[in-house]
């Protein structure tokens, strides 16, 4: 039973995040370059339509006045109208119309995901080590690895296109009209806006059916990653139920195994997925977005994505709002589910710890630190004065850092990682040569148990191997092929478009092995060139919201106080939103743009690295050593930087090869959307975008499939080396069950 005191603190704990992002979709209109009225009506229009619409915008009021009209507003859901998208049309009214169509593929979506990841990630766990669990372990990583928008142009491809057995958009069918309102004894009410739910309620049956097969797919695409991710984790919370005393005790008592995990471990081991359940119900949101583009939805998705476009901002702003506002409502109900399973968990923890940390565990974050939720935070009391909202990722991998068991040396101010050695001796001295020191380093770092239990794992090898191969072809295309050549047309060249691989098309063309596209360029040197974009983007990316969340994390954890809740209250507010939203939102105010693109992705990371670190400094800052440092006089950046920036390397090398694919993904994510590369720029996901509008009904399937080829292997080769580091580091994970 959820107490009342409970549901209030929660309440209350729900006010600052409601307010961070209410302040955050307002700085939308305000960050906007140029005047938004001018930008809305067009830059051909009069300086009397200009003025009307800054006078409805309220631009010409002070800033503080327009921010507490937006506040009560959007306590009201009143955003104003729409400009362009539907003109003259209210936001609300838009959003009422729009809303249940994203809600039912969600929600569809995760029952989806729910019904086939559970099982998998049971059966895997019992049968760990076995090829059921490998296979479904690769499954998993596959799962995620693969982008929503090129899972679902094969999908249509597969069922649409060659087999003709399931429609390639829409929700119903053309010729299937339903009534506006139902009868239920004598009243008449309105439909409740979900086709499968409205088509029972009238009696279509046929119009039920209709409704089914045209959700099939985009509710596949989006339970293939529900599944990935709910059988990891169900896998790796089972994993840890099976190994406690009362599931041996049943055992030793003669109960069967199967009976002691339904009735003794299932149960608790679901008590962990519920809360990544909630969690991810922001992926989905976000997830929504790519699925309706690809499947033609007129879900919000579909109508944000549009509405950045048209530089429509009232639309933007209540469309984000609203996305934020279900997933931190959704939250919430996370929260207070987690509690009644399970009322023995201190409840402020529950209140913090699915908060905001939606993000953080979107894609290839770790999941598996759920089950241990109450015991990391634990440790942090003593030192934290105000209770913050702890992501999960940021628990599993402070434990990391501690079974690394790093030390720094106090007397000559060098960090010695004591885990990466096979005897405790002490760090060469300042006599010994730079050659030897290297030399030993190395020597020790290979006969590590990291990196032995790395190089055990043969998935980890596999990811290293294509993270290698990759990068030997980025390097070879960047230095080998011509960019220029590669984005513009060569339809005057005498070279056929859309034509068809040279392994499968006339002997005059088989030097194109992948075909080409609808500018006659060359797929295979583009999909090349294109593995450079990425994985120079993706570093940039990476590497600048790394530099930015460590350096925010540590002075966070060290100053504490005010300079703590600050820091950490705003990375709350950014992580109130979905990843790929909010980088959305970015983009509506920097603008479309691959290096525009960057930037917005770096500020959805870096509250992702603030958190890792801070959670990992706060650990090192308890250490005798960094008190002894400190009454030696040194200063403040030395300290951080010398003693405790070292010591937190551990868990920022997970996170950065974790964020790595996700950011690859999204990159392309946002190019596939338009709002990364422009012009013919040969991006995987604008090739992948160019290739669904311009080939995927009409058969040409090579211009889709061998980009998001590339971009799945990609980013499946570092998610298996980031699982396979963070094994190596807990090896708790690789024993076997008893």
């Amino acid at each position: 039973m959820v107490s009342k005191r409970f549901l209030l603190r929660r309440v209350l704990l729900l006010i600052p995040v409601l307010f961070g992002v209410a302040t955050l979709v307002f700085s939308i209109l305000q960050l906007a370059p140029g005047d938004p009225a001018r930008i809305i009506v067009g830059q051909r229009a009069s300086a009397q339509q200009v003025a009307k619409v800054r006078t409805e915008l309220g631009l010409n009021d002070p800033l503080w006045v327009q921010y507490a009209r937006f506040i009560i507003d959007a306590a009201t859901f009143d955003f104003g109208q729409s400009y362009k998208i539907a003109q003259g049309t209210p936001v609300r009214d838009v959003l009422a119309d729009r809303l249940p169509v994203t809600l039912e593929l969600a929600i569809f979506g995760q029952i989806a995901g729910i019904l086939l990841g559970i099982p998998l990630g049971v059966i895997s766990a019992v049968k760990q080590d076995s090829m059921t669990d490998h296979l479904t372990r690769v499954g998993a990583l596959t799962g995620i690895s693969v982008p929503i928008f090129w899972s679902g142009p094969l999908l249509i491809l597969l069922f649409a296109t060659f087999l003709g057995i399931l429609p390639t958009s829409g929700r119903i069918g053309s010729t299937i009209f339903l009534a506006e309102s139902w009868t239920l004894f004598g009243t008449e009410l309105p439909l409740t806006g979900l086709v499968t739910v409205d088509t029972l309620l009238l009696g279509e049956f046929d119009a039920f059916v209709s409704a089914v097969r045209h959700l099939l797919l985009p509710v596949l695409v989006l339970g293939i990653y529900q599944m990935a991710l709910l059988s990891r984790m169900m896998r790796s919370s089972m994993l840890e139920v099976v190994r406690q005393d009362y599931m041996r005790t049943a055992r030793a008592k003669g109960q069967g195994s199967k009976i002691t995990i339904l009735t003794h471990g299932f149960q608790n081991a679901l008590i962990p997925v519920v809360t990544v359940i909630g969690i991810q119900f922001g992926t989905l949101l976000g997830g929504a977005v790519l699925t309706e583009t690809v499947f033609g939805i007129g879900g919000i998705g579909t109508m944000l994505v549009s509405a950045i476009g048209a530089s429509d901002y009232p639309l933007v702003q209540g469309t984000v709002l609203t996305f934020a506002l279900l997933f931190t409502f959704v939250n919430f109900g996370v929260d207070v589910t987690y509690s009644y399973l399970d009322p023995r968990i201190d409840q402020w923890c529950v209140c913090t710890l699915t908060l905001t940390a939606g993000s953080a565990l979107s894609s290839n974050a770790d999941a598996d630190a759920v089950r241990q939720a109450d015991i990391f935070v634990a440790p942090f009391r003593r030192v934290v004065h105000f209770r913050v909202s702890w992501t999960l990722c940021v628990q599993i991998l402070v434990r990391l850092c501690r079974h690394m068991q790093l030390q720094v040396s106090v007397h000559d101010h060098r960090w010695s990682p004591t885990y990466l050695s096979v005897q405790n001796s002490p760090m060469a001295t300042d006599s010994q040569s730079t050659t030897t020191d290297t030399r030993d380093f190395i020597d020790r770092l290979f006969a590590s148990p990291f990196v032995s239990n790395l190089l055990s794992n043969r998935l980890a090898v596999v990811g290293l191997s294509i993270i290698l191969g990759v990068f030997v072809i980025a390097l070879v295309a960047r230095f080998t092929l011509d960019l220029s050549a590669l984005t513009g047309s060569r339809l005057g060249a005498g070279i056929p478009d859309r034509h068809p691989p040279g392994w499968v098309g006339p002997a005059s063309w088989n030097q194109y092995l992948f075909g080409t596209d609808v500018a006659a360029r060359d797929i295979f040197r583009r999909t090349m060139y294109g593995s450079w974009l990425a994985l120079k983007f993706g570093t940039i990316a990476v590497g600048a919201s790394t530099a930015l969340g460590v350096g925010l994390g540590i002075i966070a954890a060290y100053y504490g106080d005010v300079t703590d809740n600050l820091i950490m209250r705003t990375m709350d507010m950014l992580l109130a939103f979905p990843s790929l939203l909010l980088a959305l939102a970015l983009v509506a105010i920097f603008g479309a743009g691959l290096w525009k693109a960057v930037l917005a992705l770096t500020l959805v990371y870096t509250p992702r690295f603030a958190r890792v670190v801070r959670g990992a400094a706060l650990k090192v800052l308890e250490d005798e050593y960094v008190d002894a440092t400190v009454a030696l006089g040194a200063k403040d950046p030395r300290i951080l930087v010398r003693h405790v920036l070292p010591n937190c390397i551990a868990p920022i090398t997970v996170q950065s090869t974790l964020n790595f694919g996700l950011a690859i993904i999204d990159l392309a994510a946002l190019s596939f959307l338009g709002f990364g590369a422009q012009a013919g720029a040969p991006s995987w996901g604008l090739m992948l975008s160019r290739g669904v509008e311009n080939g995927l009904l009409t058969g040409k399937w090579w211009m889709s499939f061998f980009p998001g080829l590339f971009l799945a292997i990609t980013v499946l080769g570092f998610n298996l080396l980031g699982d396979g580091m963070r094994d190596a580091l807990d090896p708790r994970m690789r024993e076997a069950l008893d």
